[in-house]
């Protein structure tokens, strides 16, 4: 899952990302290798932003190297296009996407993550602006 920004935006990549499982057997997602578990919907704004899910068909086993997992695991900054490209991720057999805006909930979000509001995030949006 992926925040590709604003919903009145360009939906220019880099993305942040929210939630990775890849080399997943059938459909058994619970069984995939989990690169970054799920991180909801927080966005420090209250424009709605565009939270996407894509599904994409892999070909073989995706093997991430050590300083691709560190970055990946990061979140910000996230290429999509670079990442499927790289990986050979060229079928989409599912998309699903929801909007979200900042609520009460939002720092509670953030506190369970040990995100102290989002700077780290505050910084890459306002560069990216």
């Amino acid at each position: 899952m992926v925040d590709i920004g604003e919903a009145d935006s360009s939906f220019a990549q880099p993305f942040i990302q929210h939630w990775m499982v890849i080399n997943i057997p059938g459909n058994n997602v619970s069984s995939g290798e989990i690169i970054n578990p799920l991180l909801g919907p927080a966005p420090l704004d209250t424009t709605p932003h565009v939270y996407t899910f894509i599904l994409y068909e892999q070909t073989g086993a995706i093997m991430l190297s050590d300083n691709e997992t560190v970055a990946i695991r990061k979140r910000f900054h996230f290429s999509l296009s670079e990442f499927t490209e790289e990986h050979n991720l060229t079928t989409v057999v599912g998309i699903n996407w929801l909007f979200s805006s900042t609520d009460s909930w939002a720092p509670v979000v953030q506190d369970a993550l040990n995100i102290t509001t989002l700077d780290c995030l505050k910084n890459v949006v306002d560069a990216a602006k």
